[in-house]
């Protein structure tokens, strides 16, 4: 060995083993944004090259899974947020539609030209029509 040189660690120029690589996807699955972290934070201190490709990919393909997650999410939060307006807008009353609840009190109808019939608001939407 030359003075020199520095003593090479007997893995050196090897990627890592199959157990190894099987580990990070049971972790990338189970949490994808530890083994982001993990996976950039072992690749800052790797020098071998082989192995720093290794653990670009593993970084690619947690960061993907993090970024579907959310993309989920956000699709799952544009979803119930759409219900919610959907129910909001079914509890409205409908003014066009049959008495629901019975006329409001304290509301003055609308006299139905040439007769002496009365149109008034229904509590729960709709109208009715009465004859005084």
């Amino acid at each position: 060995m030359d003075e020199g040189s520095d003593p090479q660690p007997p893995d050196s120029g090897r990627p890592y083993e199959k157990a190894a690589v099987a580990g990070a996807a049971l972790a990338t699955l189970a949490s994808p944004f530890k083994s982001l972290v993990a996976a950039l934070l072992l690749q800052g201190s790797e020098t071998d090259p082989d192995r720093k490709a290794q653990l670009r990919t593993w970084a690619w393909v947690s960061g993907g899974l993090v970024a579907l997650g959310l993309v989920i999410g956000l699709i799952a939060v544009a979803a119930v947020a759409s219900q919610v307006n959907d129910v909001r807008n079914k509890m409205r009353p409908d003014p066009a539609g049959p008495c629901q609840g019975g006329p409001q009190e304290g509301v003055p109808g609308v006299n139905i030209p040439g007769t002496n019939k009365y149109r008034i608001p229904c509590v729960f939407g709709g109208t009715a029509t009465i004859r005084f």
